[in-house]
C-alpha cells in the first residue's frame, strides 16, 4: 500500500509538473491562454569584460576573461594569436570579481552572487565547481595561491577563507567592521597575509601563525573607501586605493610606508621575469600610459606606452611559444587587449573576440504608458519594452537602477553606485539627467521612490554605502526643485519601501543597514507627512511579529496600503487602522529587497517574494501562486498583463 500510495503521488506529481511545463512551452510557442508564462525574452545583451589573467600551461599561453552574463562566462583566448579557444559557464554566478592561476596556469575563479569558487584546466577544457566556503558569503572578492592552497576574501561579512584538498576552512572577519574584504596579497616565504577593506578603507596584516592583525594604512589614507587591489612584488606590497587613483607602496618585511604612485589601473602586474619590474596605467591629461616601476630603485619611468585612454584592467607576464616575454592584460571592460614586448617595446592593442552575454536583469518597473522598464546588473543601461507595439528601446549612460517611479509620462530613478536620482521622460528627456544625490549623506543606493501629487513632492528612501550607518530620507519639491536631507529617520536602519496616501509618505525599513546590530531588531511600519519632511513619523503597528525588512509596499484602493513583510504580504486600512496578514513563504532571505507587488487593476494584487509569482485577491484576500517559473519583481504593463523578470529574461503572465 505504501509503494502504491507513493507512485501515485508521483504520477500526481509529474501530471502537475506537465501541466506548469505545457503552459509555459504553449505560451512560447504563441498559442496563449488565461494564466499562461510567456517568456518575453532578454533585456540586455552585451559583452562586459569583469576581469581577467593570463597564465602559461604545458608551454603555452593563455588570456582567461570573465564576462557578465546570466550565467557569467569564462572565455578562454590563447595566446598571441587572441584565438577564442573555449567558453564555460558558470554555474549559479552572473559575475565574478576575482580571478587568479595557480603555478600549474590553472585558473581559479570567484563567483557572486552565491560565493562559489572554480577551476578551470585549459588542457582538458574542464570546469570544477568546488562549492561555496559559507551560506554567509554572497560574493568572493580576491584569490590568492599560496602553495597548493587558494585563500580567498569575502562580502559581505568581511570574511577570509582557505581552501586546500578540497576542504574550505574559515578563517574569520579581518576586522569585524568592514563588510568588504576586498583584496589579499601573500608575502612569500612568511606567514603574513595582507587584506585590504572598504568601505572605510583599512589595511591589515595578518599573521597567520600567531593570529595576530596590525592596521598599517596610513592615516592620511583613511578616507579612502576602499583597498581596492593588493600585490606582492620582490619584496613589496602594492596597495591601491579607491576612489583615489594612487598605489600605495610598502616594505613588506617591516610594514614601512615607502610612496606613492599615480595608477589608474586596478592594480599592478606581476613582477617581470626579466629584472623584477612591475608595469601599471595612468590617465594623465585624457592620455593613458603604461609606467614601468623598479623595485631596486624604488623609480617610476613612463613607457610612452598610449593604451588609447583606457586604464588596465588586468596586467601579466607570459612566455609565448617563440619563447619571448609578454606583457598582456585587459584595457577597460570592453574586451580591449593589450601585447606588450618588454624587449623590444613592441605594442600590439586589440579588440578580443567577445561572445555576447545576457546581462542579469537587476530592477523592473513600469511608466504610465504601461511600457516595461528593466535595469541591468552593473551594466549601466536601461531597456524599455512596448507591450504593444513590442519594440525596445536601450538607453546607455545610465547606472544600475535600484528603484524607479512613474510621474507625469517621465520616470524617476534612483542609481548605484553614485547615489544619484535622475529623471527621464521620452520626450523632454531621452537620455535621463541628474537632479539630485544623496552621496553627501553617505548614501549610494537611492532604492525607494514615492510621488505625492497633490504636494508636488517626490521622496527617495535610501540605503548607505559601506562604512555608513543607517538610511535616509529626502524629498525633492517637483515644482521649485528644491531638495531636503533627513538622516536616519530611523537609526540603524534604511527605508526601502515607500508608497504614497492621503496627504501621507506610507514607509517599510530594513534591519540590515550596516550597524552592528545587523537583522537583530525590528522594522518599521510608518507614515510621515509629505509637506514636511521634518515631521515626527508615526510608527503603525507591526504588520508581523519582529519583521526584520519590509521589502515593498503599494497604495492600494478603499485607503489601504500592501505591503511585504518578510515573507508575508499585509494589508493596512488607513481608516481603521487594522491590518490583515498573508503568509506567502516562511522564510526569507534578501536584506534590501526580497518581495515587490503591483495593483493588477483587476481585483487582485500581484507579487513575488523569494522569486515565487502570486496573486491575491482584494476582498476575499484569497493566495494563488502563479506557476513554477522563478519571479523576480512586478510591473502591470499596457496590455492589462503582469511582467516579472527571470535573471536576463522578461517573462509576463496572461490574465
Amino acid at each position: 500500500m505504501k509503494t502504491i500510495g507513493q507512485n501515485i503521488l508521483r504520477i500526481g506529481l509529474l501530471i502537475m509538473f506537465l501541466i506548469a511545463a505545457s503552459k509555459v512551452s504553449a505560451a512560447t510557442n504563441g498559442n496563449l491562454a488565461k494564466g499562461d508564462l510567456e517568456k518575453i525574452g532578454p533585456s540586455f545583451v552585451r559583452t562586459v569584460a569583469m576581469s581577467g589573467v593570463a597564465a602559461n600551461i604545458n608551454g603555452k599561453s593563455y588570456q582567461y576573461v570573465i564576462l557578465q552574463g546570466d550565467p557569467a562566462v569564462l572565455a578562454v583566448y590563447k595566446l598571441p594569436t587572441k584565438e577564442l579557444v573555449d567558453q564555460v559557464k558558470l554555474p549559479k554566478s552572473t559575475a565574478a570579481w576575482a580571478i587568479t592561476a595557480d603555478a600549474g596556469g590553472q585558473a581559479w575563479i570567484g563567483g557572486t552572487p552565491t560565493a562559489a569558487l572554480y577551476s578551470y584546466n585549459p588542457t582538458t577544457k574542464k570546469l570544477t565547481n568546488h562549492g561555496t566556503p559559507d551560506k554567509s558569503h554572497t560574493s568572493i572578492l580576491d584569490l590568492e595561491v599560496v602553495g597548493n592552497a587558494i585563500y580567498g576574501s569575502t562580502a559581505p561579512n568581511g570574511k577570509v577563507f582557505k581552501f586546500e584538498n578540497g576542504k574550505f576552512t574559515t578563517l574569520g572577519e579581518v576586522t569585524g567592521v568592514q563588510k568588504n574584504a576586498r583584496s589579499l596579497a601573500f608575502q612569500n616565504g612568511s606567514d603574513r597575509l595582507f587584506v585590504g577593506s572598504g568601505s572605510k578603507a583599512s589595511l591589515i596584516v595578518w599573521d597567520l601563525k600567531t593570529n595576530k592583525k596590525m592596521e598599517i594604512l596610513p592615516a592620511a589614507y583613511k578616507n579612502e573607501n576602499d583597498v581596492y587591489d593588493l600585490d606582492y612584488a620582490q619584496g613589496l606590497i602594492f596597495a591601491k586605493v579607491s576612489p583615489s587613483k594612487k598605489v600605495l607602496v610598502f616594505e613588506a618585511n617591516t610594514n614601512k610606508f615607502i610612496k606613492e604612485l599615480p595608477a589608474g589601473s586596478r592594480g599592478v602586474s606581476s613582477a617581470s621575469p626579466l629584472d623584477g619590474s612591475v608595469y601599471y596605467s595612468y590617465m594623465k591629461n585624457s592620455s593613458t600610459s603604461l609606467y614601468r616601476f623598479n623595485p631596486k630603485t624604488r623609480i617610476a619611468e613612463d613607457m610612452k606606452v598610449n593604451l588609447a585612454g583606457t586604464e588596465a584592467v588586468s596586467l601579466d607576464f607570459v612566455k609565448i611559444p617563440s619563447g619571448e616575454t609578454i606583457l598582456t592584460g585587459l584595457l577597460g571592460n570592453t574586451g580591449t587587449h593589450l601585447l606588450y614586448n618588454v624587449s623590444n617595446n613592441n605594442v600590439e592593442i586589440a579588440k578580443l573576440n567577445l561572445p555576447e552575454q545576457s546581462v542579469p536583469i537587476h530592477t523592473i518597473g513600469s511608466d504610465n504608458t504601461g511600457s516595461i522598464f528593466t535595469s541591468g546588473y552593473v551594466s549601466g543601461q536601461i531597456s524599455i519594452f512596448s507591450p504593444i507595439t513590442t519594440d525596445k528601446t536601450l538607453i546607455t549612460g545610465i547606472g544600475q537602477v535600484e528603484g524607479m517611479i512613474a510621474y507625469n509620462g517621465g520616470m524617476y530613478l534612483g542609481v548605484y553606485p553614485a547615489g544619484e536620482v535622475m529623471y527621464y521622460h521620452p520626450v523632454t528627456n531621452p537620455y535621463g539627467t541628474s537632479i539630485f544625490s544623496v552621496a553627501q549623506m553617505g548614501q549610494n543606493r537611492p532604492i525607494s521612490l514615492a510621488v505625492a501629487p497633490n504636494e508636488k513632492v517626490l521622496a527617495v528612501g535610501s540605503h548607505p554605502k559601506q562604512g555608513t550607518v543607517s538610511g535616509s530620507l529626502s524629498y525633492y519639491n517637483l515644482d521649485t526643485k528644491k531638495v531636503s536631507h533627513r538622516k536616519a529617520l530611523f537609526p540603524n536602519q534604511s527605508i526601502v519601501s515607500l508608497t504614497y496616501s492621503n496627504g501621507f509618505f506610507y514607509g517599510g525599513t530594513s534591519t540590515f543597514a550596516n550597524s552592528k546590530s545587523e537583522g537583530i531588531g525590528t522594522a518599521k511600519f510608518f507614515r510621515i507627512s509629505a509637506k514636511n519632511i521634518n515631521a515626527q513619523p508615526e510608527e503603525l503597528s507591526s504588520p508581523i511579529a519582529k519583521p526584520r525588512l519590509i521589502s515593498a509596499m503599494v497604495a492600494g484602493p478603499a485607503s489601504t496600503i500592501w505591503g511585504v513583510a518578510d515573507g508575508t504580504v499585509f494589508v493596512y486600512n488607513s481608516k481603521t487602522k487594522k491590518s490583515q496578514s498573508i503568509l506567502v513563504v516562511s522564510r526569507t532571505s534578501g536584506q534590501i529587497r526580497n518581495g515587490s507587488l503591483v495593483d493588477g487593476k483587476d481585483g487582485y494584487m500581484y507579487g513575488t517574494i523569494e522569486n515565487k509569482l502570486f496573486r491575491i485577491h482584494m476582498t476575499s484576500y484569497k493566495l494563488e501562486m502563479l506557476g513554477s517559473q522563478l519571479a523576480n519583481g512586478v510591473a502591470l504593463g499596457a496590455d492589462g498583463n503582469i511582467y516579472f523578470t527571470n535573471g536576463g529574461d522578461i517573462w509576463r503572465y496572461i490574465k
